[in-house]
């Protein structure tokens, strides 16, 4: 006469399916976790990098400026570098900041800006 219930081998079956599948769920939700923090760190450099750039528009500072740390914003841990780019339009300049983790081959967020400037035979 057989018993109600489960066999040693059934119990144990269900045990490993049910590790499989817990572990499973960890490493999605630990993926999850790492991309939504690679994306707030995204966010945060391209913030740092657009307010850099109107810091520097607004204070003509991008022809002395080349590079830094957002030390002063509270983030240590992000540098910036200030490219400035000729065109083919003499009054007419690029303006480029790349906001970085404080390692040189970091990948970061870049933003910039085309700003006109007048000649001198223009202002006078």
């Amino acid at each position: 006469m057989r018993r109600a219930g489960f066999s040693l081998v059934e119990a144990l079956v269900a045990l490993v399916l049910a590790s499989v599948g817990i572990v499973a769920a960890m490493n999605g939700v630990r993926a999850l976790a790492d991309t939504r923090s690679g994306l707030q760190e995204s966010e945060r450099l391209e913030m740092l990098a657009i307010d850099k750039l109107n810091e520097l528009i607004a204070t003509g500072g991008y022809d002395s400026a080349t590079e830094g740390t957002f030390e002063d914003r509270g983030f240590p841990q992000y540098r910036y570098e200030v490219q400035v780019e000729t065109t083919t339009t003499e009054t007419v300049r690029v303006i480029r900041v790349v906001a970085s983790r404080n390692r040189r081959d970091a990948v970061g967020r870049s933003v910039e800006r085309a700003i006109f400037e007048p000649s001198e035979e223009a202002a006078q």
